[in-house]
């Protein structure tokens, strides 16, 4: 399975992502008005329910690709969709409390830890159930969090066991029916070189 995610990579992904059309970042002197993700806090906590679309950059050590990704949560469930750019599935990840199914080459398997799935048998490395806080810019309370000058959070650094060695830098935000959300975001293994995950958002529903 990890071959055939390797085969199916795109050269060039960083700059695939790079040219992905997204929603306009709010502009600085907007974002400051909104007075900062704290007073949006708890519409974050309530936010479970979504649906986003965009782009995923994937490296580790010498291997890359990209994927235009689709991603629906609920409460308890989520679902997750990676697809080339011609639409040809690369996978599909669903996880439920007790559950987590991952359909890829025609094949699919099952498992009790999403994270441990992908990484068993697509050979990725995405910290899946956290990302669910962090692609919101929502940190758990012990997490550490930098803020950038308008006072939304701009580094994440979390502090939970299995997800130490990851640093979230949050690189622009935009406005999602007026709900502030990041647009563009890069998770860094700090345990590797050149190790890292970048989002591109279109959309949040």
């Amino acid at each position: 399975m990890a071959n055939y995610l390797r085969h199916i990579t795109f050269l060039l992904f960083i700059s695939l992502v790079s040219a992905c059309a997204t929603k306009p970042s709010i502009d600085n002197a907007s974002l400051a008005a909104t007075g900062g993700w704290r007073l949006q806090e708890s519409r974050l906590k309530a936010f479970s329910q979504w649906e986003l679309k965009g782009r995923l950059a994937y490296k580790q050590q010498d291997e890359g690709f990209s994927a235009r990704v689709r991603w629906q949560t609920s409460a308890d469930t989520s679902t997750l969709k990676l697809t080339s750019s011609l639409g040809v599935s690369i996978l599909s990840l669903d996880i439920t409390p007790v559950l987590t199914v991952l359909e890829a080459d025609g094949e699919v398997y099952q498992g009790d830890n999403a994270q441990q799935l992908l990484a068993d048998i697509a050979g990725l490395d995405i910290p899946v159930q956290q990302l669910r806080r962090w692609i919101k810019a929502l940190p758990d309370d012990h997490d550490k969090i930098t803020l950038n000058a308008q006072g939304y959070i701009e580094t994440l650094r979390p502090t939970c066991l299995p997800c130490r060695k990851w640093e979230v830098h949050y690189n622009s935000y935009a406005d999602f029916d007026g709900l502030i959300l990041p647009n563009s975001l890069t998770l860094t293994d700090l345990s590797q070189p050149n190790a890292f995950i970048k989002l591109k958002v279109t959309s949040w529903q």
